[in-house]
């Protein structure tokens, strides 16, 4: 810099300090000079010194009205031309009075009178240049008014040496682009810096990181040794490289060694990638379409070699829950297990199905504390096996599966168990049902007793006495479930299976346990 140019900004800058003291034509930065394209875009205007009109502002008012906004020679000055906020001093210099203020919205009036809108009151002469009460007062009509260089008109600028959050956009030309004081790469330690040429040769020079997920780098293909095993990254030649598996490494058909399975147009695995000559044991819930049929040439389904003991489905018809026997006599294409109640549409063509149903296991009772006793198991629920009924393609079929009976606390006595719910197998035209078990009690006499056989086929066993030992009764079989078994001071073992019953509680804090729940199987 010149001193010629040095004097310069001195005497211009004592032009802004006087021009701001005195409030005469206020100095500001050249008219057409932006400071930003951000969040504020803040661009100085220079207007003569104005008035408020009227009787003036009280301390809190947010708008502010003026004699006049015009420019030198006459023209009115709106908001577009300070940008989105804009800054004035009222009552400059007077001891007490004078109070900053900014604005967002300027009003031109018909009658040459001008309205500041969205006015903050009582800026601090300090940083941060916040609103104060403090400096909030009230002004009467003909204060002054100058858009002037006050403190927090100079908050829009950035000074030398100063740290500032830039909001605008700061474009520097192609000639003259901006340069650090030091070639060294170790100044850039965060993610956010902008670096320099010499850091970015450093870099380029010393290798780029692994590519990954998240990071974009260098990397090597893998073997199919590594992309089986999930090895992420190797070392050649001293440096690390992200693994990238290769296409010859992936196949939509079997029989090659070592490849990753590719599903193929109709999103399955091919059969190729499957040994068919080895046993496999299912433990989860399997479905099978309804184009697969299992037959005595290729199939063999036995009790002996195969247990079902999820959901598993046949021919998209049948529904296994639990473990239970298909009895080979009965020649029969079509089963449906239902475990919950529910309405059955009977499929076309079809105009008899056998039915088997049992309830639901009654519920063991409480240990009977005060009497020194154990619980008493409850009774299985009924059985009807392969009960023939009369059916109508379509017909909707209220299927009714019973509920077991739950278990009781210990008391002095305790209560007796709860009874588990029947199973229906309800038509338009008949009713078919068996009831659930009974529960047990607590005392000397005994478990209760097992359901009714109200015909031929109906069956259900007794529950087991209770005692006055420590020891619970233990629950019943059902011919599809297996029973609850009493324990000593404690709670029995819930039952599993179907129509099986709960358990007594052990002397003399045991619970009885719940009855096993019903079930009904249709088949055709």
């Amino acid at each position: 810099m010149s001193i010629l140019t040095q004097i310069g900004s001195w005497i211009v800058g004592g032009a802004i300090i006087i021009a701001g003291i005195f409030g005469g034509v206020p100095a500001q930065s050249p008219a057409n000079v932006s400071l930003g394209t951000g969040a504020t875009n803040f661009t100085p205007v220079q207007v003569p010194r104005t008035y408020l009109y009227g009787s003036g502002i009280g301390a809190t008012d947010t708008s502010v009205k003026l004699t006049s906004l015009k420019t030198t020679n006459g023209q009115t000055v709106g908001m577009s031309a300070f940008g989105t906020i804009g800054y004035a001093t009222i009552d400059a210099a007077i001891p007490n009075k004078e109070e900053n203020i900014s604005f967002t919205g300027v009003t031109q009036n018909s009658d040459g009178t001008a309205i500041l809108t969205g006015v903050t009151r009582g800026l601090l002469p300090v940083y941060p240049y916040t609103a104060s009460s403090t400096y909030q007062v009230s002004h009467s009509g003909g204060a002054s008014v100058i858009f002037s260089n006050s403190a927090p008109f100079y908050s829009q600028f950035s000074f030398w040496g100063t740290t500032t959050t830039v909001t605008g956009n700061w474009t520097f030309a192609s000639t003259s682009i901006p340069v650090f004081d030091t070639t060294s790469s170790n100044i850039f330690t965060n993610v956010a810096d902008i670096v320099s040429k010499a850091y970015v040769d450093s870099q380029i020079a010393a290798g780029a990181a692994p590519i990954s997920t998240t990071t974009a780098g260098i990397g090597i293909f893998a073997t199919i040794g590594q992309t089986a095993s999930g090895t992420a990254t190797s070392t050649y030649n001293s440096q690390v490289y992200g693994l990238i598996p290769q296409n010859k490494n992936f196949s939509a058909t079997g029989g090659v060694s070592q490849v990753v399975p590719v599903t193929n147009a109709s999103g399955t695995l091919d059969t190729s990638f499957i040994n068919q000559g080895t046993n496999y044991n299912w433990t989860g819930g399997q479905t099978f379409a309804s184009s697969t049929t299992f037959t005595t040439s290729s199939s063999v389904i036995n009790n002996a070699s195969t247990t079902f003991s999820a959901t598993t489905t046949f021919n998209g018809q049948t529904t296994i829950n639990g473990t239970f026997i298909i009895s080979t006599s009965t020649q029969l294409s079509h089963i449906r297990v239902f475990t919950t109640s529910t309405t059955w549409t009977v499929p076309s063509g079809v105009t008899q199905v056998y039915v088997t149903l049992i309830g639901g296991g009654g519920g063991g009772s409480g240990a009977s504390s005060g009497g020194s006793y154990s619980g008493g198991s409850g009774s299985s629920g009924d059985w009807r096996e392969d009960v023939p009924i009369t059916v109508t393609p379509g017909a909707n079929i209220t299927i009714v599966v019973g509920i077991g009976g739950l278990g009781t606390a210990p008391g002095t006595p305790s209560s007796a168990g709860n009874s588990g719910t029947s199973s229906s197998f309800i038509t338009s035209n008949s009713t078919t049902t068996v009831s659930g078990g009974l529960g047990g009690v607590a005392t000397n006499t005994g478990g209760c007793g097992g359901g009714s056989a109200a015909s031929v086929g109906t069956y259900s066993n007794a529950g087991i006495t209770c005692s006055n030992t420590n020891v619970g009764a233990n629950g019943v079989d059902s011919p599809m479930g297996f029973k609850g078994l009493g324990q000593a001071t404690a709670t029995g073992t819930s039952p599993t299976g179907f129509g099986s019953s709960g358990a007594g509680g052990g002397y003399t804090a045991g619970w009885g346990s719940n009855g096993a729940p019903g079930v009904v199987i249709v088949k055709w």
